[in-house]
């Protein structure tokens, strides 16, 4: 039968997110890049409106503009890409936690049906016990059985049992054919 203490032992095996983590570093590394790029293309822009050029500038400002614009839209997207990747790890985190739990709720039914087996079998063993001494008790109050002369058993034999009843055939030796037993 299985012991409750066998059942503290670990079941799963230790956590690891790494792959979550690293893919969260990697996720960050790639928005400080957008960041970063994005600040250079508003040094650029800015650098460009501070050129003595006398032409017309508005057509190369207008498309480091639109780079900036789309530098922006990587920078969302890369923190989209973060963002999502926190929430892979967070849910990574609490599906863990819930098997964890429901694991420990497993663990927690099995004792109480080791326990609540255990308390049975306890019963069985009492009730049964107590059957022992009732039948013992019976035996020491069953009257003596006398025959009617002298000799020794020699066989007892068990026939079969109806209810009180107990059937047996006892082989005796009789030491004098002649002589009644007093």
């Amino acid at each position: 039968m299985l012991e409750a203490e066998e059942l503290n032992k670990p079941i799963m095996p230790d956590a690891s997110f790494a792959e979550f983590e690293a893919n969260i570093r990697r996720a960050s590394v790639l928005v400080e890049a957008a960041k970063r790029n994005i600040k250079l293309q508003e040094s650029r822009i800015e650098e460009i409106e501070k050129l003595p050029f006398l032409g017309d500038m508005s057509k190369i400002t207008q498309h480091e503009t639109a780079r900036l614009a789309l530098l922006k839209g990587e920078l969302l997207e890369t923190e989209s890409n973060l963002a999502l990747e926190r929430a892979k790890l967070e849910t990574a985190n609490a599906n863990r936690t819930y098997t964890e739990q429901k694991d420990a709720l497993e663990i927690q039914k099995a004792k109480i049906t080791i326990g609540e087996q255990r308390v049975s079998v306890e019963t069985n063993i009492a009730q049964i016990e107590a059957q022992i001494t009732n039948l013992n008790g019976q035996i020491i109050s069953l009257s003596a059985v006398r025959a009617p002369f002298a000799g020794t058993v020699r066989k007892i034999s068990w026939e079969g049992q109806t209810n009180d009843e107990i059937t047996v055939v006892i082989s005796v030796d009789v030491d004098d054919p002649n002589s009644r037993a007093k």
